[in-house]
């Protein structure tokens, strides 16, 4: 018994990178220093994609057209106790083509963000276990970045036990059914280091950054649940979700939800996902 748990953790350890850096707090079970990312990370076809680092950020840059092996990818430990996947996205320059990006983690029941043809820079947290039906959960992960035509510059990317600033959307539908629809209820809730003075929420889907809008409204206001205005929330009754490109119904993990805040510590949209499909029934 020794033996094998020695070998999961020697297992485990040879899956970081030398500039993946483990456990660098008891919050953070991984964080990608940026130092050296050409070693770090590999990619789907070679020759295709360039990687650089400044000591501060770091980039994946595609220029050439096409649609096979446009990814960078890391292999790293998972937990459900550090559940949120947190990255900064610092710019996005545009190059000529196809322009889409996305993040995907086949081994967490597929979780997949992105956006496609249009692109916002911004912090983005996910709680890439939420939803995801898991017969048996993995002790490490391939996180993929698929990039066509575009140049991403990061300046942070880790996998946490909470983020400092993140969203979260919960319904009792989730763990009844697997699902919301009209009918339920939904609560968003932004949770961030630092005071605000007004957050306010925006349901998008990926393609074109489209308005998601729920019950016809294309803005939530949030109030804050305490005086400290450090969290802050809403509650709806659902009626509709969308259309969107006469779409109805909507994947994990396919909406988007951008909080605006404004007056508090952070300046840029900050970024999550629903992590259940809608069903409109209809």
């Amino acid at each position: 018994m020794k033996k094998q748990i020695a070998l999961s953790l020697l297992t485990v350890s040879a899956l970081l990178c030398a500039d993946i850096v483990k456990n660098p707090d008891a919050g953070t079970l991984w964080k990608e220093d940026g130092q050296n990312v050409d070693k770090n990370w590999q990619e789907g076809i070679k020759g295709q994609h360039t990687r650089t680092s400044d000591g501060r950020t770091f980039s994946f840059e595609c220029t050439k057209k096409g649609n096979t092996g446009h990814r960078d990818f890391i292999k790293v430990p998972v937990s459900p106790e550090y559940p949120w996947l947190v990255f900064r996205l610092d710019s996005v320059k545009a190059n000529q083509g196809y322009r889409t990006w996305s993040v995907r983690i086949r081994a967490l029941d597929t979780f997949a963000a992105g956006q496609t043809s249009t692109q916002e820079p911004g912090i983005f947290a996910f709680n890439v276990w939420e939803g995801a039906r898991l017969k048996t959960p993995p002790k490490a992960a391939e996180i993929f970045f698929y990039n066509y035509t575009l140049k991403l510059t990061f300046s942070e990317l880790k996998m946490v036990r909470k983020p400092d600033n993140f969203i979260f959307a919960e319904s009792p539908a989730f763990k009844e059914k697997g699902s919301f629809g009209p009918g339920d209820r939904i609560r968003f809730t932004v949770t961030l280091k630092e005071p605000a003075e007004d957050v306010s929420v925006r349901l998008i889907h990926p393609d074109l950054l489209f308005a998601a809008k729920l019950n016809g409204m294309d803005k939530l206001q949030l109030k804050p649940a305490d005086d400290t205005q450090k969290v802050w929330t809403a509650e709806f009754d659902v009626k509709s979700l969308g259309p969107v490109r006469k779409r109805k119904d909507f994947k994990r993990n396919e909406i988007l939800i951008r909080a605006t805040v404004l007056g508090g510590g952070i300046s840029e949209p900050l970024w999550g996902t629903i992590n259940y499909p809608y069903v409109s029934g209809k």
